[in-house]
């Protein structure tokens, strides 16, 4: 009789030892579900922000303390006419201005080590030699313990509105040729009449 017991008490343990799989094997199924569905939320926010970075006419770069290119958005690729994997992993000053050292005005330098943002408008160098100017605002970026591990840069194509400024400049340097109250007259003429002066 003893020994039916510790059969059944085999059993009962058996019983139990199952039903602790089963539970186990339903946490580990919902786990795995759980783990599909924030690995779908995160790969959507990706694409999501992916899709605010890349759809903006500003350039967006993700600079570390060495200058290295960690992140750029499409308008950079755009505008230095290549690839944007062609310039992660580069240094920035070697991509964006063609140097061999940091940038002297770099404003990432002057935000890393104040804390603070800093702009500075410059000229970008494509690899063909042409020019552009450009606005750069940078903005430090902090880890852990407060201090700066990289730099966001945010690169703003200028030139349209240069070309705009040193036009009115001239416009207003003829201008000032005239005496004042005086205002430039356009040459007219009329069929079968003689020229004026409106």
């Amino acid at each position: 009789m003893p020994r039916m017991r510790d059969n059944h008490k085999t059993k009962e343990q058996l019983i139990q030892e199952n039903t602790e799989l089963r539970q186990r094997i339903a946490e580990l199924e919902q786990w795995e579900i759980d783990h599909k569905q924030a690995e779908e939320s995160r790969r959507e926010s990706e694409e999501r922000y992916r899709t605010l970075v890349d759809n903006i006419d500003l350039g967006i770069n993700l600079m570390d303390t060495d200058h290295n290119v960690l992140m750029v958005n499409a308008f950079m690729g755009k505008i230095f006419n290549k690839p944007v994997s062609d310039l992660v992993g580069k240094k920035c000053f070697r991509e964006f201005e063609k140097r061999d050292a940091v940038c002297p005005h770099c404003p990432g330098v002057q935000a890393m080590a104040t804390g603070k943002p800093a702009e500075v408008e410059t000229k970008g160098v494509r690899d063909d030699g042409s020019r552009f100017d450009v606005r750069i605002q940078t903005f430090p970026v902090f880890g852990q313990d407060g201090t700066a591990t990289a730099f966001i840069e945010i690169a703003e194509d200028i030139t349209e509105r240069k070309r705009v400024e040193e036009a009115l400049r001239e416009s207003e340097r003829e201008a000032s040729h005239y005496p004042r109250g005086h205002s430039r007259g356009i040459l007219r003429s009329r069929p079968c009449r003689k020229p004026y002066l409106l």
